[in-house]
């Protein structure tokens, strides 16, 4: 333990008001987080998404992405996948979703199962990370993000090793950024 001697009463509370003002110098910086549901229209679904009412695809929708009632969801509904669909071009579905904050948390649903290849790139930077995600774990975040910089959120499906589809599911994306006010 270190001990220090007391200020001494002179040169008086002329310093003990510096060191106030100096102290109290420094705003605070608010955290704000963001909630990007999966709806919202900055999210791009590609190929497209069909908007339905059912528990599963219906035969209307021929779409590999499609937004469905769950009550679970921060939303009350998930984008969901069950990947490619052979007879309609077989394009592996990605989301796309530009943010600007020091972190990001996507949410999946209980029931998502697949594996997804989720990347990150900040621009002008170029710095780019990526990792693959089981969403069977619920969410997946990045942290320390360059809060200056347009960060890209690309998430890719992956089919199954053994060719079962598995469903990937998107909730919501929270973002936390600093209010510097």
């Amino acid at each position: 333990m270190t001990t220090h001697r007391r200020w001494p009463p002179f040169p008086g509370s002329s310093l003990h008001f510096l060191f106030f003002l100096l102290s109290h110098h420094h705003r605070a910086h608010a955290l704000i987080v963001t909630t990007i549901e999966n709806t919202d229209p900055r999210i791009t679904y590609l190929p497209s998404v069909c908007s339905n009412t059912g528990v599963l695809p219906s035969a209307s929708c021929t779409a590999p992405w499609y937004v469905i009632g769950f009550p679970d969801a921060s939303s009350g509904t998930v984008t969901s996948t069950f990947g490619p669909i052979p007879g309609e071009g077989n394009l592996t579905p990605q989301l796309f979703l530009v943010l600007r904050g020091t972190s990001f948390t996507l949410t999946t649903s209980a029931v998502s199962n697949a594996t997804a290849n989720v990347s990150i790139v900040a621009s002008p930077s170029n710095v780019v990370v990526s990792a693959t995600f089981n969403s069977a774990e619920g969410s997946i975040s990045a942290v320390d993000l360059p809060p200056d910089q347009d960060v890209t959120l690309a998430v890719t499906y992956v089919s199954s090793p053994d060719g079962e589809p598995r469903r990937l599911d998107i909730d919501s994306v929270a973002v936390t950024s600093e209010n510097k006010e």
